[in-house]
């Protein structure tokens, strides 16, 4: 059907739409505008007191009370000797707002038509201590006690807290009725109190219909709500989903509402907490939103009905807002926006279902007549509430009713949508089969032409390919030339490399022969290491140990380079400094440092070829002495080409103390001029550590995070390891850069020397 034909059918019924519309509105406002001036349970005149007939079993009386309020100390001997001025508690037709913070007091005037005693229930709506006080034969009256403070002292026979049984003599009688308000009342700013009495025999008569009439409903419901959620596994279509919860939350709202229904049903509920309101209202709004989103996604409104969504869209927010409206603020104002909105609601969805009624489609009506059905129900209940018609098990549960009978048609629509998307399932697979079929037939008429195309083109490639393989067949022939020539640069690069292995070997006994032997300075100075490690095979950087009339020389230096470049200035170095004290007897640290930087740039003839290769080092020269008491002393002098020397005193107690070197290295064209280094002189009479290192421990890469070692880490490795004898500090030094350095390689040569004096 499209939209014109839907337009037209619309305009013929525009009339019957007005109709029904001015029907429902009046009768809508009649329920809700008219005051219940007459009760079923009253005569036309307005009673002044209950008369207890033998042919009627249950009784509200809300006419014939009339209430006071007193302080909460107040005792019903007081409240009956100070003869309390009583109020009508109904008045034009609405209940009084009690206050929260006293107690209320209610009279009910009784004429009782039996012959003998007879026995009563009497029911409250809510109370956190009430007391009923009965006259007795002998005009003394009985207490009775019941509501939530006594729920533990309460009698079996009874359903709830809220209910008591009692006797009642023949003839007329006053019944009081004091009540203490829960705290829901106090928060809520006030409350209203109702009071319904049955027969005994009848309140049991009518707690088991209600007890019935619920079981079944509420079996219906869960019924089909659990049938509804194996569709939606089934066919995986939102709408089942979505139905499943409106019904869900529709059995939540009616195990949590605070009726006799409810009680009747679920026995002793302590339902008057604030969680169970909250609960109560907040599954009614969930149960509008989600009936809602049914709506939309059962008629998929967002493509068909777009200005319908946004509305109920609206709607939806609406019910958001109050619901937190309910919860966070006060209840009795909310619960004025909740009926209003949920009113709207209904009436939205019942003009929504007329409108999609006149489609001409089953699903359509399905909804509308589901929809229809609640609303004749709700208006039976509302009736029912506002005491228009009388009260019995249909009256009582005609909301439950309703939404049973709606859930039901809506389940029959749901199973017809199904087989509605059966046959469209159906239709579409054939539809598809011969699509397929047509696909097909195109696929292989393409093949074929795709076919012949590729016959042309394999001949073409097949003359292309014979061509090319005559090219690399000349190809491979060069290739093979290259080859022998590569194998042959490949044994040539092989020997020479052989050679330079072995040079560098050689290089490397040369350089060992040279250096002093590490057991004679550990022969000489006991307490001492040396940690020396080359970048490569051969060392830029060496040591220097020499021993001359009781005198003792020791440096650590560094060659510009590493390698062999290195190695040879190293070897260069240590026969200059040989030569400068023992032939030209040159003993002052200072002095040899300045003649080295003379030697050094004659023997390379710096000054000519511009060469700026140099020597940073540190030389120490040691005297050993005994003073007055047969004590040792040590004279120590100190010079350095830029490397810092490190001295801990007495076990690195007194802290580390740092000889920085001089700004300039030994050698290299820069330093044309004389070039004078500074003398240290130290006197050690108590135990001293010395170092003195090269820079390749600071300039390490570590694996970790990629930074060099630093001089910082530098400080602090010596200053940990000053306290340790030699042996434990040389090992502890090397395992501190394995560690750090990892996988990384050796960035450059190391060289690290310890001394222990005194």
């Amino acid at each position: 059907m499209n939209e014109n034909t839907v337009i037209y059918l619309m305009k013929k019924n525009i009339f019957n739409y007005f109709k029904f519309f001015c029907l429902f509105f009046a009768l809508l406002g009649g329920l809700v505008i008219t005051k219940p001036t007459k009760s079923y349970a009253q005569n036309k005149k307005e009673k002044e007191i209950v008369i207890l007939e033998k042919n009627k079993t249950t009784y509200r009386f809300d006419e014939v009370i009339s209430y006071c309020t007193t302080d909460l100390n107040i005792t019903f001997g007081d409240f009956i000797q100070n003869e309390a001025v009583f109020l009508p508690y109904l008045v034009n037709g609405k209940k009084m707002i009690l206050s929260p913070n006293q107690a209320a007091w209610f009279r009910i005037p009784i004429k009782s038509d039996y012959k003998e005693i007879s026995e009563w229930f009497l029911q409250v709506d809510n109370g956190y201590q009430i007391k009923l006080y009965v006259p007795q034969l002998d005009d003394s009256y009985r207490e009775k006690r019941f509501g939530l403070y006594y729920k533990d002292s309460l009698q079996n026979s009874v359903p709830n807290f809220y209910s008591t049984t009692f006797s009642l003599k023949k003839g007329e009688s006053i019944l009081y009725v004091r009540v203490v308000p829960s705290d829901n009342s106090v928060e809520y700013g006030g409350y209203q109190q109702t009071f319904v009495l049955f027969r005994k025999d009848a309140a049991h008569n009518f707690f088991s219909k209600n007890l019935a009439t619920n079981s079944i409903i509420y079996t219906i419901i869960l019924a089909m709500c659990v049938y509804n959620f194996i569709l939606f596994f089934l066919i995986k279509d939102r709408s089942y989903l979505y139905y499943c919860i409106a019904i869900f939350f529709v059995g939540v709202y009616f195990y949590t509402l605070p009726t006799l229904k409810s009680v009747a049903f679920w026995g002793q509920l302590s339902y008057d907490t604030e969680l169970n309101y909250i609960v109560n209202y907040t599954s009614a709004f969930l149960t509008v939103i989600f009936w809602i989103k049914f709506t939309q996604s059962y008629f998929t409104m967002s493509e068909n009905f777009p200005k319908w969504n946004k509305y109920f869209m609206g709607i939806i927010i609406l019910n958001v807002v109050a619901a937190v409206f309910y919860i966070i603020f006060v209840e009795r104002i909310a619960n004025t926006y909740a009926t209003t909105l949920h009113l709207i609601t209904i009436i939205s969805l019942l003009a929504f279902s007329t409108i999609v009624f006149f489609r001409k489609e089953l699903l359509a009506k399905q909804f509308f007549i589901a929809n229809f059905t609640l609303f004749i129900f709700a208006i039976i209940y509302l009736a029912y509430i506002r005491r228009l018609i009388p009260s019995n098990s249909f009256t009582n549960s005609a909301l439950e009713i309703g939404i049973m009978s709606q859930v039901i048609l809506f389940s029959l629509a749901l199973a017809s949508r199904i087989n509605l998307l059966r046959k469209q399932i159906t239709e579409q697979s054939i539809d598809k089969e011969r699509l397929e079929r047509i696909k097909a037939e195109e696929i292989k008429y393409v093949i074929e032409q795709k076919n012949k195309e590729l016959e042309v083109k394999v001949q073409q490639r097949t003359i292309q390919i014979s061509e090319k393989n005559t090219e690399l067949e000349q190809i491979v022939e060069e290739l093979d030339t290259t080859n022998e020539t590569l194998r042959y640069t490949i044994n040539r690069v092989e020997e020479q490399n052989t050679q330079i292995t072995s040079s560098i070997a050689y290089a490397q006994r040369i350089q060992r022969a040279t250096l002093p032997s590490q057991e004679e300075i550990k022969e000489s100075f006991p307490n001492s290491f040396i940690v020396f490690r080359p970048l490569q095979v051969v060392s830029g950087d060496f040591y220097w140990y020499l021993e001359l009339d009781e005198k003792r020389f020791l440096g650590a230096f560094d060659c510009t380079g590493h390698g062999v470049p290195g190695a040879f200035m190293a070897l260069v170095a240590n026969e200059l400094l040989n030569e400068i004290v023992l032939h030209k007897k040159i003993i002052s640290p200072d002095k040899i440092l300045a003649e080295l930087h003379k030697s050094i740039q004659h023997s390379l003839k710096q000054n000519e070829t511009k060469d700026q290769d140099s020597i940073d080092g540190t030389l120490m020269y040691i005297e050993q002495k005994l003073d007055e008491k047969q004590n040792e002393i040590y004279t120590v002098q100190i010079a350095s080409a830029r490397n810092s020397v490190y001295i801990f005193d007495n076990n690195g107690v007194k802290g580390i103390k740092e000889i920085k070197g001089d700004r300039k290295s030994i050698g290299g064209s820069m330093n044309k001029e004389e070039v004078k280094f500074f003398l240290h002189t130290l006197e050690i009479k108590e135990q001293t550590d010395f170092y003195m290192l090269s820079d390749g421990l600071q300039d390490q890469f570590g694996e970790k995070n990629d930074k060099k070692f630093m001089k910082k880490q530098v400080r602090e490795l010596l200053t940990e390891v000053t306290t340790y004898e030699s042996s434990l500090q040389k090992r502890t030094i090397e395992s501190t850069i394995d560690n750090w350095k990892g996988s990384k390689e050796q960035t450059d040569d190391i060289l690290v020397m310890g001394l222990r004096l005194g």
